[in-house]
């Protein structure tokens, strides 16, 4: 029970984070999408687990990053591009790995080729892309800003109060 607990201590900051946007990428893909493959089970679990996935590194990442940084807004913009190609990454080969539809080409075939499986890692770029460019930027950037904000105080006050007790000793 210990290690289950020191688990959430450590990653409840990044799961929630990612848990939030599962409700953004739910949105975005609901919108987006041409074939709504969103609300199968398989689908919405899938989508889950790699918000979850993304949002604990994410978090995870920064916390170390953000230790002792004057600024957040940089590093909110950083966050978002790793974060989006994290996820980019992770949702078409988990998909992949559990032979589901594909949300944006449609049904899978049995048997994968290499070129197939490469064409799938160009949304890796494509998220990225969509979350700055695209008319999500106006949801997607500052979420992420307003995350990193969040984390940049959280990790920096701990900082702060550690050092204060310190000083007092």
């Amino acid at each position: 029970m210990t290690k289950l607990a020191a688990f959430w201590r450590n990653h409840r900051l990044g799961m929630i984070y990612g848990f939030l946007w599962f409700f953004v990428m739910t949105a975005f893909f609901s919108l987006w999408m041409t074939n709504k493959y969103l609300f199968e089970p398989g689908q919405i679990v899938l989508t889950l687990a790699c918000c979850l996935v993304t949002g604990m590194i994410v978090t995870a990442l920064f916390r170390k990053w953000l230790k002792g940084k004057q600024s957040f807004f940089p590093w909110g913009l950083l966050s978002q591009a790793i974060g989006a190609a994290l996820f980019g990454f992770l949702l078409p080969q988990s998909q992949l790995l559990f032979s589901m539809r594909l949300m944006f080409d449609g049904p899978v075939s049995k048997h994968w080729t290499v070129t197939e499986w490469l064409l799938t890692l160009t949304s890796t770029l494509t998220f990225p892309f969509a979350s700055f460019m695209s008319f999500f930027a106006v949801f997607f950037l500052p979420l992420s800003c307003l995350n990193t904000w969040h984390l940049w105080k959280t990790v920096n006050q701990q900082s702060n109060n550690s050092d204060s007790q310190g000083l007092a000793t």
